[in-house]
């Protein structure tokens, strides 16, 4: 079974689910708030949504229908924001990233706290002078650090340790043609690759896989029997056992009512449930606030 794809109506306060497995668009809406909301982050089976225009944060659970309020003390505006792991869980952490006069402001929260904290880095204060090209991709955890890429492909890295913040910034891979739009960050077998979907109409797309420990990326031709699903608010790895399904890219991208995918296998666009090829995302459209679950 596929990830769920879920996009916010046009009402902004009810999400429309749509199963790719299925290529059917439920007819069940559920509606999350009598105010309009953003959907900012996915991971574990939680959403976190913001709520009206003072953006007050909540957690819901779309598959139990669980939800609270989460705690917005010390906290204003941010770009991305994302949790460590599910936010039940005495554990998690969840950071949300800023940019604020040439800096990068960086909130953080743990599990049962009251009052968000925060550190703020100058944009270039790094070991490289790397500045960071703040963009609206939501981080990631692995190993006891939230990763976010920025929109060029510069990596940053945030660890917080016995209350003590640091933040670094990776250098991006050399790309021969750095005119992409959009960029994207997906954990995969504990693993951190780049997804770079190349032009204004998505003409090329690129994968890379950054190693840690040499700090460089090679770049991937094949995902295997993995496919990646892409979205601002959530994007991430599912070994697929179906035979047809795997070495994709599915993208956060609408044909009518049908999923936009690219396969690694043929180099094209695929509208799922169709024969239908694309040779870029021209005619399509990207819900405004969507996600994979």
């Amino acid at each position: 079974m596929l990830p769920l794809f879920v996009a916010l109506k046009n009402d902004g306060r009810s999400c429309e689910i749509i199963d790719p497995s299925l290529n059917y668009s439920c007819s069940s809406i559920f509606q999350l708030s009598s105010d309009p909301i953003s959907i900012d982050f996915f991971k574990d089976g939680w959403l976190l949504i913001s709520v009206g225009s003072k953006r007050m944060l909540k957690y819901f659970n779309p598959f139990s229908r669980v939800s609270w309020d989460f705690p917005t003390v010390g906290i204003s505006n941010f770009s991305c924001i994302g949790f460590s792991t599910y936010p039940t869980s005495t554990d998690c952490v969840t950071v949300a990233i800023a940019y604020y006069h040439n800096a990068i402001v960086i909130y953080h929260i743990k599990y049962g706290d009251e009052l968000w904290d925060s550190f703020e880095f100058p944009i270039n204060d790094n070991d490289d002078g790397l500045r960071f090209f703040f963009g609206t991709n939501s981080p990631i955890y692995l190993a006891g650090t939230f990763y976010v890429l920025d929109k060029i492909g510069n990596l940053g890295a945030f660890t917080l340790v016995d209350g003590k913040g640091s933040w670094r910034v990776y250098k991006r891979p050399y790309i021969w043609h750095s005119d992409y739009s959009r960029a994207y960050l997906v954990k995969s077998d504990g693993e951190l690759y780049f997804v770079f979907i190349h032009g204004f109409v998505g003409d090329r797309i690129e994968v890379f896989k950054f190693n840690l420990l040499e700090e460089n990326c090679s770049e991937v031709k094949s995902l295997g029997n993995h496919s990646f699903f892409l979205s601002y608010a959530s994007s991430f790895s599912v070994e697929i056992t179906e035979a047809g399904m795997q070495n994709r890219i599915y993208l956060s991208r609408l044909k009518g009512n049908s999923i936009l995918f690219y396969s690694l296998e043929t180099g094209k666009y695929h509208v799922l449930g169709s024969e239908e090829t694309m040779e870029d995302i021209f005619g399509t459209q990207e819900p405004l606030r969507c996600c994979w679950l």
